[in-house]
């Protein structure tokens, strides 16, 4: 047995999960390790494990969710943490995904959209203070750099790529107005669980939230409601975006704005994380490159934002059966 292997079954041990059948979860985008700990005794929880050069920081994590379980969110409660802090033990949300509720109960859609947008909306109004990276407008820009670095076929000439990413922070700059609130930054319905045997906006379980930083409040909104791992009938989105303005008393037209403008930034961005993804070995995340596409027109199709189509469609190629071919090969 390795030293890891060790202390890995040292930690369980010391914790009470000694005798825990130890399941692997599918792995998401990130480095980090997660696994189902199951004990007739116990229940079950969360094994998380985080290696040394992954990009996470276990400190970040562990203070977000003091913070976020602190504002009355569904955040898992730490259980566990070793000394390396490389190990972590957390509260298990049960395996009613979302992601998962929409493909077995489609009907389900409406509710559990509603529930995550009174989620969003609590955090908009009492997020409360906490030292998070900041995500303004100049950092959203520079955020769209990994679509050239991996998604283009040619090498895009620097003073070009200058020319896309001042554009963008300039209509990001003119539609992000108003006070900033702390963004979950990956909220969607792969990262949302039904926990329906808490009360409150707590029911709905949150993970993957490491990355939580300090951005305009349409930022979660955009990424839950243009989703791009599924569709989302135009009326439902149009429905929850109403209701979050009405319990946060957001201007429909400045918010619909900044969305729209969030909403190209993000599937520029995602774009060339997921060609990145495919070439480090993971190309079923392209299957949803002709979504993320679709959305970036559809926010360019905003008035503040259709000056933009031309500078992104002369630089950025759409993503063609040929170009998703080119992008997977060795």
């Amino acid at each position: 047995m390795t030293e890891r292997a060790c202390a890995f079954d040292a930690f369980l041990a010391d914790h009470g999960w000694a005798k825990a059948r130890v399941t692997p979860i599918k792995q998401d985008a990130s480095k980090r390790i997660f696994y189902r700990l199951s004990d007739p005794a116990s229940g079950t929880a969360i094994l998380m494990q985080i290696p040394p050069d992954a990009a996470e920081n276990p400190k970040d994590i562990i203070r977000l969710t003091q913070h976020l379980r602190g504002i009355g969110l569904g955040a898992p409660e730490i259980l566990a943490i070793n000394p390396t802090q490389t190990l972590m033990i957390t509260e298990d949300l049960g395996e009613r995904r979302f992601a998962d509720e929409f493909i077995a109960t489609p009907q389900l859609q409406f509710e559990r959209y509603i529930s995550a947008v009174d989620m969003l909306a609590h955090l908009r109004l009492h997020g409360g203070d906490i030292e998070v990276p900041l995500g303004d407008p100049e950092t959203l820009a520079a955020m769209i750099d990994p679509v050239f670095q991996y998604y283009c076929v040619t090498t895009i000439p620097d003073h070009q790529r200058q020319d896309l990413t001042t554009h963008l922070y300039q209509i990001l700059k003119q539609n992000l107005t108003g006070k900033m609130t702390l963004s979950l930054r990956d909220c969607h319905a792969e990262n949302l669980i039904w926990a329906g045997h808490k009360s409150g906006i707590a029911k709905v379980g949150i993970i993957d939230f490491q990355d939580a930083f300090l951005t305009h409040p349409a930022y979660d909104l955009a990424s839950l409601l243009y989703d791009v791992r599924r569709d989302i009938a135009p009326d439902l989105r149009a429905k929850m975006v109403e209701h979050y303005i009405q319990k946060t008393q957001d201007d429909l037209d400045q918010f619909g704005a900044a969305m729209h403008a969030i909403n190209v930034q993000r599937n520029l961005r995602i774009l060339g994380v997921f060609a990145k993804l495919a070439k480090q070995g993971r190309p079923h995340y392209l299957a949803w490159a002709d979504r993320t596409w679709r959305y970036i027109q559809e926010g360019l199709t905003h008035q503040t934002l259709a000056p933009l189509g031309n500078t992104i469609h002369a630089l950025i190629p759409e993503p063609t059966a040929d170009h998703i071919a080119w992008l997977t090969h060795d």
